[in-house]
């Protein structure tokens, strides 16, 4: 069976699993050489720009599955925050919000591209269909939801899923 990195996140070895795939946890400063030396076939985990940025000389293939996104926090002590003016906090959260923005506005662009770079390294970029990424985001929800679900509790992604559908 073919082995594939993943994060040490649930999620991903459900992913992998259901793809049939065995995901095999390796940290990702041991990635290089797990990948360099035949321990895994390949990994998941990061978007062009991480395997470009990374692996460009060993890798063959990048899918471009869009199976997750990353999240990029602010983060701020909160005695600090606590100790800031109203005003403050609202300038804060006022470019933390524009920040945000335009960092999803940017995402496609920049992750196009980084498949671009790839594509010009010889690494071969296999891109799916609005169809296919449909089936593969269908699949995900019909079976690895429901044991998220189980594992973190319904009430959880229940929340998630209904602040999703208000925005």
């Amino acid at each position: 069976m073919t082995k594939i990195r993943v994060p040490s996140i649930r999620v991903f070895t459900l992913l992998t699993r259901e793809w049939g795939y065995q995901g095999t946890p390796i940290p990702w400063a041991d990635l290089f050489t797990s990948m360099q030396t035949g321990i895994v076939d390949g990994a998941i985990g990061a978007g062009a720009e991480g395997y470009y940025s990374n692996f460009r000389d060993i890798i063959k293939y990048y899918y471009a599955v869009n199976d997750h996104f990353e999240n990029w926090f602010l983060i701020m002590n909160k005695d600090l925050w606590e100790s800031l003016s109203e005003d403050d906090k609202n300038l804060i959260m006022k470019y933390a919000k524009e920040l945000h923005n335009k960092r999803f506005m940017e995402a496609e662009k920049e992750e196009g591209n980084y498949m671009n770079m790839l594509a010009e390294r010889g690494v071969e970029i296999v891109k799916f269909s609005s169809e296919e990424l449909g089936a593969f985001a269908e699949n995900s929800r019909s079976k690895i939801w429901p044991q998220l679900k189980e594992d973190i509790g319904a009430e959880l992604i229940d929340g998630c899923l209904k602040y999703i559908e208000e925005k």
